[in-house]
């Protein structure tokens, strides 16, 4: 049988109109816009008032009605986005007036259960009421409560809990990373934080839910109860419960590493795969029975309403449902759209309700896996045409759709989650038809349930298929030889890595072979393109010194960085506890959510666990070019490992003493004011032979004095009776026994840094502090104020604290 002469790649059906697109884009800019840049409401509303007038009566025809729409879809934009953010603007001040209040007596649903801060657990509450002096209020928004671990025996995901707290607005992380906490917290609703009172009681009442959500649970625990469950049981469940009832509370710990690890937790977050496999196959059983097109269509909404009351009614379900419900709308009104149009106003629809959705990871690897697969769905049926046996066709096929969303979203996840796994390639083409296979058969045995002699043998298979999916999650996740490490190429390069990758696509064939190409809907990579801009900005001409100290725990960590790249980490903070298998330490994260590929300088002021932390980590995940200490103590076991990694990664090894100097940059200089030689003695409390470094800096001047006490403090004042300094890192986390009254006047710090945790040494001291405040220094702690990110120009510098999102200016003297 011959055939025709085919394309290259089969053109895609272009006569389907894409009316949304270009609205959908034209929405987006909108909100970018007012996100970066603020805008005015009245103005906003008069502008669009008075074009939409123009529109109406024709006036003003210089203007094509393409280009008017467009500029009237980004005025809705930016009038949703500020909207939205004067609400949270309202909220603030309404939860800030009710926190002034605390204490209070506090009611609330656990809605999520997770590892918190200091071996403490956060819980998530929702229905939040308030009780001060005898009046109830509905508190307007969720709190997270942090509670010690072992308060927890007997708590689970919603039941009642009743508590006397303190109440403070949300802060936000301790250590930024390249997730954005403070909108994904805001999109939840979380708008406080709560501060149990360890001296009263804590009562859990049994667990309360909505009818229809309540369900859910009810069915997570006939799984438990009835799925005849041999091996893995929890890994089993939590599977079944984060898949079918949107329960990701009951998955294990090590669920969640392999699930990240492997690239597939796609597969049990409710996603459009979920929903759309769902109400395809209701709206194909209803039209088998013998309803008409329409009225199995109209069910099935009904049914998916049903759906999002049973999983919860989040985001990420509605977004799910939205993509579902266009999908839908083609076979109610009989009538094919372009896949790309309903994309987009799925878009529209879902920004509209939360515009900061947009600025989500979820939003953005949901839309563009599904934007990959639209573009990319013309070399399908090109490899579809070329494969002689259809049967065989759909392993090759779905191999490289599989490939091609992998590596599309490859710069969206890094930049992210800072790893890549190629092994999800492979892992999807056996999770999803097992999932595809699963979730049917899985919800056919909740309804069976009542009839054991159907349902046991269900329950046997779909046992058998859940142990299965677990065997492909753990063997992607755990091999290490599928996860490749990589620092965070930052939000613009990473859009513009996957604009790039959108060249590859059908529609761009033209291009590729030199023939006349309009860009039309494919604007969505200048979409791309300013989404980067408006969260990292274009680089400054005058790129900054940057000095940090992220909020690590009770521990000492600085992170300096130059403009012409250089990267010195002096102590690496508190060892790292509770880390997964195979996860990073927070450190370690912190450095590649910067970008930092390298660092060419580690430095050790003194070998004790809370300066060692994760120096060995570190060493193993990036190249080092020297290492510095100061006096070694072999007998200690960290240090012991740490010596072990730097002598087998061949790293240089350079004893610091009093009078040396490390000249980095042209303008950079580090003088080593301490240990001195005849100090360096076997008996001597390493505390006090800390490395004490003075950074200089043009006029800029800052001392980082690791733990020296008082006697080494008036050593270093005897021989610089005056060193004033712009910034200190206080000696020995705001201990008692330094930061003498001698040292504080003769440094005098515009600003001074306490590197501090929960700890049982009550520091920092509260005299320590108040002396430090009547030299006129500005006093931070990084328990309190979260990680602090110096920046230095010559017009002066700056110090960000993290938690408050505030922005502190010090002006040059």
């Amino acid at each position: 049988m011959s055939r025709q002469r085919q394309d290259p790649i089969p053109p895609s059906d272009p006569v389907l109109p894409r009316p949304f697109v270009p609205l959908a884009l034209a929405f987006m800019g909108g909100i970018l816009y007012a996100h970066s840049f603020p805008v005015s409401i009245p103005l906003l509303l008069a502008a669009f008032l008075f074009l939409s007038f123009a529109a109406c009566k024709r006036v003003g025809t210089f203007i094509s009605p393409i280009v008017l729409t467009g500029i009237l879809a980004a005025l809705l934009g930016a009038l949703r986005m500020e909207t939205s953010l004067l609400h949270q603007q309202s909220l603030l001040y309404q939860v800030q007036e009710l926190c002034a209040n605390s204490p209070y007596l506090l009611h609330g649903t656990v809605e999520e259960i997770r590892p918190g801060y200091a071996e403490n657990i956060t819980l998530n509450l929702g229905e939040v009421t308030i009780q001060n002096r005898g009046i109830d209020t509905r508190f307007p928004g969720k709190i997270t409560l942090s509670l010690p671990s072992q308060s927890l025996v007997s708590m689970q995901v919603g039941d009642r809990i009743l508590a006397q707290v303190r109440l403070k607005p949300w802060q936000g992380p301790r250590v930024p990373l390249s997730f954005n906490w403070e909108e994904n917290q805001y999109a939840q609703g979380i708008v406080a934080e709560a501060e149990w009172d360890l001296y009263t009681p804590l009562l859990v009442s049994p667990t309360r839910w909505s009818p229809l959500r309540g369900l859910a649970y009810e069915a997570l625990a006939a799984v438990r109860a009835r799925l005849p469950i041999p091996a893995n049981q929890d890994e089993t469940t939590g599977l079944l419960a984060a898949m079918g009832l949107g329960i990701r509370a009951a998955l294990p710990p090590e669920v969640k590493t392999a699930l990240s690890q492997s690239g597939l937790a796609h597969i049990t977050s409710i996603s459009g795969l979920h929903v759309t496999l769902i109400l395809v196959l209701l709206a194909f059983g209803l039209k088998k029975a013998g309803l008409t097109r329409k009225q199995a269509t109209l069910l099935t909404t009904f049914g998916s309403v049903f759906y999002i009351l049973l999983a919860g009614p989040c985001i990420p379900i509605l977004r799910a449902v939205i993509m579902a419900y266009v999908v839908l709308g083609e076979a109610f009104v009989q009538r094919r759209f372009s896949s790309l149009n309903s994309l987009a106003l799925a878009a529209i629809l879902l920004l509209a309700l939360s515009p900061r959705e947009l600025f989500l990871p979820s939003f953005q690897l949901s839309f563009s896996a599904v934007l990959v697969l639209i573009l990319f769905h013309p070399w399908d049926r090109w490899l579809a045409h070329k494969i002689p046996f259809q049967a065989l066709s759909w392993l090759p096929r779905s191999l490289m759709t599989s490939t091609l969303v992998v590596i599309g979203l490859a710069p969206f996840t890094i930049s992210v989650f800072h790893y890549w796994s190629w092994g999800a390639i492979f892992g999807n083409l056996a999770a999803i038809p097992l999932v595809t296979v699963l979730l049917p058969l899985f919800y056919l045995w909740l309804v069976l349930l009542p009839f054991p002699f159907l349902s046991e043998w269900l329950g046997l298979l779909v046992n058998l298929l859940t142990l299965s999916l677990w065997n492909v999650i753990d063997y992607f996740g755990t091999q290490p030889e599928f996860i490749i490490s990589l620092p965070s190429p930052g939000p613009l390069l990473s859009c513009l890595g996957f604009a790039g990758f959108l060249f590859l696509c059908q529609p761009m064939q033209p291009l590729w072979l030199g023939k006349r190409y309009s860009f039309r809907s494919h604007h969505l990579t200048l979409l791309l393109f300013l989404l980067g801009l408006s969260m990292q900005g274009l680089p400054p001409w005058f790129s900054p010194y940057r000095i940090d100290f992220p909020a690590l725990g009770q521990g000492d960590c600085t992170l300096i960085r130059t403009p012409a790249g250089h990267v010195i980490l002096i102590d690496g903070g508190p060892p790292p506890k509770d880390i997964p298998p195979g996860s990073a330490p927070l450190l370690v994260n912190y450095l590649k959510s910067l970008g930092i590929r390298r660092i060419d300088l580690l430095v050790l002021t003194h070998p004790q666990a809370d300066h060692i932390g994760c120096f060995k980590e570190i060493a193993e995940e990036f190249p080092v070019a020297l290492f510095c200490e100061g006096a070694p103590d072999m007998r200690n076991i960290p240090y012991q490992a740490l010596r072990q990694t730097l002598e087998a990664k061949k790293i240089p090894i350079r004893s610091l003493l009093a009078g040396d100097c490390i000249p980095l940059d042209d303008s950079l200089l580090f003088r080593v004011l301490h240990p001195h030689t005849h100090t360096l003695t076997p008996d001597q409390d390493p505390n006090e032979l800390s490395v004490v470094l003075l950074g200089c800096l043009s006029r800029f001047r800052f001392l980082l004095t690791g733990d020296i006490g008082a006697k080494e403090e008036e050593r270093l004042r005897q021989e610089s009776p005056s060193m004033p300094v712009d910034l200190l890192k206080v000696p020995h986390h705001g201990s008692r026994n330094s930061s003498s009254g001698l040292f504080v006047s003769a440094t005098r710090p515009r600003a001074a840094v306490i590197l501090v945790g929960i700890n049982p040494y009550s520091q920092p001291h509260p005299e320590i502090i108040t002396r430090y405040r009547q030299t006129g220094s500005a006093v931070w702690r990084t328990d309190q104020d979260g990680t602090l990110q110096l920046l230095l120009r010559p017009q002066g510098w700056s110090l960000y604290a993290s938690r408050s999102n505030t922005l502190h200016r010090f002006p040059t003297p």
